[in-house]
């Protein structure tokens, strides 16, 4: 598969899209025909102030592809604002680094660990971390979280996979400034162990995550000090004191 800067009309299509809004709700099929008009070369597009390399064939890629420029708009607000002065961000289903890429670029000072199970969306990770030269700040990690080490099935593939807690010592992490997760409703097999097993200085300062599918993880990190600080149409932020 080739790679190239969007033609004049390859780039109208995904500037379309994107005012538009096609990347949510029930007219994102519209969107993805429409960006699926792009061939199947990858492109190169300036996204968040970075060149990013997105694949129009690729589902979560085509999706930051539509997306509007004010998806998340509070939630990456609220994630700029705790990172203004550094830390450390990680992100629990990257996918094509909508949210890595963003901290990435707006906050100079974080260092970013973006995990990742899927073995073609880990490695566009990859591709654009170094075409952007932030290795020494954006660390992908291709692996799934959930209870235990070993591997598990995602979407009929095998990969391998660690608790939240194993994968943030490994990193030798002392402190976690803000934690995003995006995992369809997986949430609770991630959160509820590293809670019950980390110490409390690992516990993020924040985190946001997905309202819609929440079971138990809002419940218990209520329960341990946090409080609501933003809720969205899809998304809640939570901060610790």
């Amino acid at each position: 598969m080739g790679m190239s800067a969007p033609t004049l009309g390859q780039k109208a299509i995904i500037e379309f899209s994107r005012r538009l809004g096609f990347g949510n709700g029930a007219i994102r099929k519209y969107g993805g025909r429409l960006v699926r008009r792009l061939g199947g070369e990858k492109v190169v597009y300036r996204y968040h102030g970075l060149n990013l390399i997105l694949d129009p064939l690729a589902g979560s890629s085509r999706i930051m592809l539509m997306t509007p420029y004010w998806y998340d708009a509070k939630e990456r607000d609220f994630i700029r604002q705790r990172l203004s002065n550094g830390g450390v961000f990680v992100d629990i289903g990257a996918n094509s680094g909508f949210y890595s890429f963003f901290v990435a670029a707006h906050c100079q000072s974080a260092r970013v660990f973006a995990f990742e199970p899927m073995p073609h969306h880990a490695a566009l990770l990859r591709e654009n971390v170094a075409l952007n030269d932030l290795q020494d700040r954006v660390t992908v990690m291709e692996m799934g979280l959930c209870e235990r080490e070993g591997v598990t099935d995602i979407d009929g593939h095998a990969v391998a996979c660690n608790t939240l807690l194993n994968a943030v010592q490994q990193q030798k992490l002392t402190s976690i400034e803000c934690l995003k997760i995006d995992i369809e409703g997986m949430e609770d097999s991630v959160l509820l162990p590293f809670f019950r097993d980390a110490p409390r200085s690992l516990w993020p300062k924040a985190i946001v995550g997905e309202h819609i599918f929440t079971d138990q993880w809002r419940d218990l990190c209520l329960s341990l000090g946090y409080r609501q600080h933003l809720r969205t149409q899809y998304n809640i932020a939570l901060t610790l004191d």
